[in-house]
């Protein structure tokens, strides 16, 4: 006696199975788009890094380092900042300015497209969407003038106006953001 088979059972079960590995399948590569289309704005990080690593750069002990007070201080050789991305038409500026306890000025650096300096103003009234992200750090200070231990403040600002890029991009780009960071 042979049995039967039931042959259309199989082809529905067939047919479903099809379904159900498109429908898997589709969803697999509409996350795959969504996440590598996705855009990464990193300005406000990067600037928060920079202004991290000029502030460890410069302290000592809780101190301004003296070194930083003398003529000739290089903030590239000594922080190891990237000169190459500071140049002409950069996406990166710093400005760092140390003022005695009487609020006089007694040492200013910076480094950059020095306009980003008036584009962080601007952006305490108005919020504006392509400009520079800044961060701003204003504290009070101890250094050494002489032998003598003297008190003052100290005005960070970071800017960078590097939006970044797709996320693939980023992949693999040797911890530096977008592969122009100001870190080296």
């Amino acid at each position: 006696m042979k049995r039967m088979k039931n042959k259309k059972g199989q082809k529905l079960i067939s047919i479903w199975w099809l379904i159900m590995l498109a429908i898997v399948g589709v969803g697999i590569t509409a996350g795959v788009l969504i996440y590598s289309s996705a855009n990464v704005d990193v300005r406000e990080v990067e600037a928060e890094i920079l202004n991290e690593k000029i502030s460890d750069c410069i302290f000592e002990n809780g101190f301004l380092i003296e070194e930083f007070l003398e003529e000739g201080f290089d903030f590239f050789e000594k922080c190891k900042l990237n000169e190459d991305v500071f140049g002409e038409g950069s996406a990166f500026y710093f400005s760092v300015k140390v003022y005695n306890e009487l609020g006089e000025l007694i040492k200013e650096a910076r480094e950059g497209d020095a306009s980003f300096e008036r584009d962080c103003e601007i952006q305490k009234v108005v919020r504006a969407k392509n400009y520079p992200k800044c961060v701003k750090k204003d504290e009070g200070i101890s250094y050494y003038q002489g032998s003598e231990i003297e008190e003052g403040r100290i005005e960070i600002l970071a800017a960078s106006n590097q939006i970044g890029g797709k996320i693939s991009s980023m992949i693999g780009q040797g911890g530096e953001f977008g592969g122009g960071g100001a870190t080296r």
